[in-house]
């Protein structure tokens, strides 16, 4: 299991490409049982994957509210933000 104190988004995205594919082992013969994940247990991974999407955005939108009023704190939070990269990629 992966360290507790990593929640990054890759981290999340690791476990979703996961899940898939044991979603494809369920009508695979020659997966094991450790291949193969129940329909419901990959409805609720889904479901709470998109809860941590969802509170990630509104981090994002957070951020890039305080960052617009261009003030110390706004700017700094902005720059030290894990999730920085996302408003990178507004800029031209």
């Amino acid at each position: 299991m992966a360290n507790k104190s990593d929640t990054s988004l890759e981290r999340l995205r690791e476990h979703l490409f996961d899940t898939i594919e044991r979603v494809k082992g369920i009508n695979d013969a020659e997966a094991s049982d450790a291949d193969k994940i129940n329909l419901d247990a990959a409805k609720a991974v889904c479901n709470l994957s998109n809860q941590v999407i969802e509170s990630a955005k509104v981090e994002v939108d957070v951020i890039r509210i305080i960052a617009r009023n261009d003030d110390a704190k706004g700017n700094d939070l902005l720059q030290n933000s894990p999730l920085f990269f996302l408003n990178q990629s507004n800029k031209t």
